[in-house]
């Protein structure tokens, strides 16, 4: 039986008394958080209709966000919708027209101020998605504000402008539950101008939920007060914290220096810094949320912790060290790139120590203020994209065995295949992941390094972050004759 036709008969006698007082007329309006409130506080408790203030089951009065309409302002507050209920998928307001999807209904009894649309989730464990679109006759406007409403959930948003096609920004989050209250969200881009604006809302309730009557919790969703302008504003910035903190070897507790911090996701994602002479680091100016720190520095095991920032905070890290590389092999022969002289110069092949290195694929450069030692080669992917570079080595056919490489990269993992050929077959392919060396190398020692070959192949995949490009390159490939 719907929830919204349906109490118990200890509910039926409050509605009837509040209904001779003419306190409250309630009606299939009502939504289970009001439901709720008639069934906890009985006729103790006021519900009027007009005021639409609800108070949370278990919780203290919420009130509702100023109304944001301001000089020189559209906005779009469906006064012009006045039957209660029915389906709407278009509707005009102010020379702006909106194109909706999903079960969206009016309600006039209610809004910031009424009227305003809802859609509804139906039951617990359902999930409900509307979007609404504005447009203004392929005119430029700027939106600024939305007020946002659900009765028992958190409102998940996704807010997207476009002009001419192409997304211009997209704000995403979630309102915490209102209560059946309006929280305005804003614009961070509210200077941005947009030919559309697109609004969507989640409306997921919990599996199980039931309300104090015991029928499955059903839940209203919905916006209002939508605030658009034909002129620019100045946004206001979001509020901004710092993390610091010191790196130290684990045994010593002596600090690091020269040690890589880096924020791997989130909206913070991709910022780095690195520590000074006494191992302390400082992030400034990162947003709000929770994200993954890494900790790395050349010789040390790298290591990662999560971290919620609601306030300035402090995130220190103990860094062990590494294992000491493998001694270089008796009669071997370490190709260091000592004759690249000049930065950023193209190398597509690089004689030394009578072995030849050729670059196959990527865009292959030399760099001579790092390396290990300097100076060594590198090619770069830009933010979000993924770049394959791969060197060949080889001797004039001379056979040869290769026993290591050092691989670099400054903010990503560095995935790799190396194979060994001798006359054109495969003898020995090794397949892994370097973990992020964040401006450091690392060895990786060959397990095959007793077998002959002729040609050697080395693969490194750079998969950029969305938000910064990335290095990648190699140094001191060490081989045996």
């Amino acid at each position: 039986m719907d929830q919204r036709s349906s109490s118990s008969a200890s509910g039926s006698a409050v509605r009837a008394r509040l209904k001779r007082s003419s306190l409250l007329r309630l009606d299939a309006t009502a939504d289970g958080n009001e439901r709720c409130l008639m069934k906890k506080h009985l006729a103790t408790v006021l519900l009027v209709a007009s005021a639409a203030t609800c108070l949370a089951c278990g919780s203290t009065t919420t009130s509702p966000s100023a109304i944001s309409t301001a000089s020189g302002n559209a906005t779009i507050g469906f006064s012009g919708l006045t039957e209660d209920g029915v389906s709407v998928t278009t509707y005009s307001e102010s020379g702006f027209t909106m194109s909706m999807s999903g079960e969206w209904r009016v309600r006039t009894d209610y809004g910031h101020p009424a009227p305003f649309v809802q859609f509804w989730a139906e039951s617990g464990g359902s999930t409900e998605t509307g979007e609404i679109q504005l447009r203004a006759a392929g005119s430029v406007f700027y939106f600024k504000s939305v007020d946002l409403y659900s009765s028992i959930t958190p409102i998940p948003y996704a807010i997207s402008g476009m002009k001419n096609s192409r997304t211009v920004f997209t704000v995403t989050g979630t309102v915490p539950n209102t209560f059946g209250n309006f929280r305005t969200v804003v614009n961070p881009h509210a200077a941005e101008p947009i030919d559309t604006l697109s609004i969507t809302l989640t409306n997921a309730v919990p599996a199980g939920c039931r309300n104090l009557v015991g029928l499955a919790c059903r839940n209203p969703m919905g916006p209002d007060s939508i605030v658009l302008t034909s002129m620019p504003s100045t946004p206001t910035g979001p509020t901004t914290f710092s993390l610091s903190g010191q790196i130290t070897d684990s045994a010593t507790d002596a600090g690091i220096s020269d040690a890589a911090v880096l924020i791997r996701d989130g909206p913070n994602g991709g910022r780095v810094t690195r520590t000074d002479a006494s191992g302390n680091y400082s992030l400034a100016d990162l947003l709000q949320s929770g994200f993954t720190v890494t900790a790395s520095a050349q010789d040390y095991e790298s290591q990662s912790k999560g971290v919620t920032l609601t306030s300035n905070q402090t995130l220190s890290f103990q860094l062990t060290r590494t294992q000491p590389p493998t001694p270089t092999p008796p009669g071997a022969t370490v190709i260091g790139f000592n004759g690249l002289a000049v930065n950023d110069a193209t190398v597509t092949t690089y004689s030394e120590s009578g072995f030849t290195v050729s670059t196959a694929s990527g865009a292959w450069v030399a760099s001579t203020t790092g390396g290990h030692p300097a100076p060594f080669i590198r090619f770069f992917a830009e933010p979000a994209t993924t770049v394959t570079g791969e060197i060949r080595v080889a001797a004039d056919g001379s056979p040869f065995r290769f026993a290591s490489i050092d691989l670099y990269a400054s903010t990503t993992p560095i995935p790799y295949t190396i194979k060994g050929f001798r006359n054109s077959s495969t003898v020995f392919t090794v397949t892994d992941t370097v973990p992020n060396t964040f401006g450091s190398f690392r060895t990786v020692a060959n397990s095959r390094s007793t077998s002959l070959i002729d040609t050697l192949s080395i693969v490194l995949t750079n998969a950029a972050s969305p938000s910064v490009g990335n290095p990648m390159g190699l140094d001191t490939i060490v081989l045996v004759r």
